[in-house]
């Protein structure tokens, strides 16, 4: 009813992704729990562990707190030419 997944790992990160509950499961701690799991998996195989969340998304800053996350905000850039012509 509920997936997480370790993937895109770099030797000093583990990244999760995929962190999703069915509709009918949601708000049973399910998704926090596949997240937990996947936490608590990345110390050993990479040092730590981290994913990427938009920053409005309140609900899943809030999911990702339960297991012991914080959140910090960070910059993407978007270039609409390439840099090289």
């Amino acid at each position: 009813m509920a997936t997480a997944a370790l993937a895109w790992s770099a030797p000093s990160a583990g990244l999760i992704a995929g962190v999703a509950a069915h509709p009918d499961a949601q708000g049973r701690g399910l998704g926090s729990a596949a997240c937990g799991r996947v936490l608590a998996e990345t110390p050993r195989r990479h040092g730590c562990g981290a994913l990427m969340v938009d920053a409005g998304n309140t609900a899943a800053i809030r999911l990702y707190r339960k297991p012991g996350m914080s959140h910090r905000p960070t910059l993407a850039a978007y270039v609409e030419r390439p840099f090289m012509t």
